[in-house]
């Protein structure tokens, strides 16, 4: 039997809304995704919020609170750093597959939205809310629904939501993007299972806005 034959039917529909939001966003969308995804986080991480509340785990170090605190923002400063870096290193390789062109098609989404938008702040200010959304989702409440039934069974349960995070990006036929997914889904999910979402949240928020800021173009 597999975790959904466990599942309640609030669980499985919460499970496969994402499928549901990223295909429509990356795969009628394209042109406008990041807007896709800023609406379908929010939605998703209020849902998040009410209806699982108690499964979001901010900060997993048992310490004093500002201790903890220190702490899982330092991580997230070094786990940013992390991922731009895995990002870049991932740039070269594509140039050297002669598959720049993923990237630069990234970045002409992302610029459409900007120019959509007319303001680039509120692209800065978008991202910061995808970043906080999609942690409360992802690594907060739908880790925890698959840690409650795996747990017992493997201590690596983030797995499969990190898995499932990456097949959700799928649409987009972008070896870029689906590439950032699996990075960014195993390396938050593996952080969130030990030291909580203020980490990852950090990490992610920072790293989408380095990918702006700091355009993988430049490296191509």
């Amino acid at each position: 039997m597999t975790i959904v034959n466990y599942m309640n039917k609030k669980e499985i529909t919460f499970t496969i809304l994402p499928s549901v939001f990223w295909y429509i966003s990356f795969g009628l969308f394209y042109k406008f995704f990041v807007l896709g995804i800023l609406i379908s986080a929010v939605i998703l991480g209020f849902l998040s919020i009410v209806l699982f509340r108690n499964y979001i785990h901010w900060i997993r170090i048992k310490s004093t609170k500002l201790k903890s605190i220190v702490y899982s923002t330092g991580l997230g400063l070094i786990g940013s750093l992390i991922l731009y870096t895995i990002f870049i290193l991932g740039a070269f390789f594509l140039a050297y597959l002669n598959l720049a062109f993923q990237v630069e098609e990234l970045y002409s989404s992302i610029y459409s939205v900007i120019s959509y938008m007319k303001q680039q702040i509120l692209l800065y200010v978008g991202l910061i809310i995808i970043g906080v959304f999609e942690e409360i989702y992802w690594r907060g409440a739908l880790q925890e629904i698959f840690g409650k039934y795996l747990f017992d069974k493997t201590k690596e349960y983030w797995v499969f939501p990190s898995l499932y995070y990456t097949f959700v990006h799928l649409p987009a036929f972008n070896i870029a993007l689906i590439a950032a997914a699996f990075v960014i889904g195993f390396v938050n999910g593996f952080l969130a299972s030990k030291v909580g979402i203020l980490t990852t949240t950090i990490a992610h928020v920072l790293w989408l806005e380095y990918v702006i800021m700091l355009p993988l173009t430049v490296y191509i």
